[in-house]
């Protein structure tokens, strides 16, 4: 099960950025995070999409001002299989964006015979991880 940070990129100006495709068979359990390095107000924007370039009602973050040297986290997004999480800033130079988490499947055998789909839940607390089924 991969973890950890799944993909990041130096954001250019003006321009659709594919961070991280979520594996054939797989789901995602994802924090995104975005830094602006610059001393100047930077907009970003963050979709969940289905292709590299997202429709209008992909968007999670559109046009949200990112201060001087400001973060901004989104945390607790899970995606099926296929999407991905795009970035754009409005400025070059300016904007990183990154993405972590974990990338899973997994089914439950409940009586025999029959199946019922397994969601695992990881929180970070402190320097372990903690899971709950």
């Amino acid at each position: 099960m991969p973890s950890g940070i799944l993909g990041s990129a130096s954001l250019a100006a003006a321009t659709h950025t594919t961070l991280y495709t979520v594996p054939t068979g797989r789901t995602a359990t994802l924090v995104i995070n975005a830094c602006n390095r610059n001393a100047t107000a930077v907009k970003l924007r963050l979709a969940l999409a289905a292709g590299a370039t997202p429709s209008a009602s992909e968007w999670i973050e559109y046009d949200t001002e990112l201060a001087p040297y400001g973060v901004l986290e989104r945390s607790a997004i899970v995606l099926e299989a296929g999407k991905r999480v795009v970035a754009y800033a409005s400025t070059a130079n300016t904007g990183t964006a990154s993405v972590g988490g974990v990338s899973m499947t997994g089914t439950l055998s409940v009586p025999p015979g029959s199946a019922m789909p397994l969601t695992v839940e990881f929180l970070t607390v402190g320097a372990g991880l903690e899971y709950k089924i």
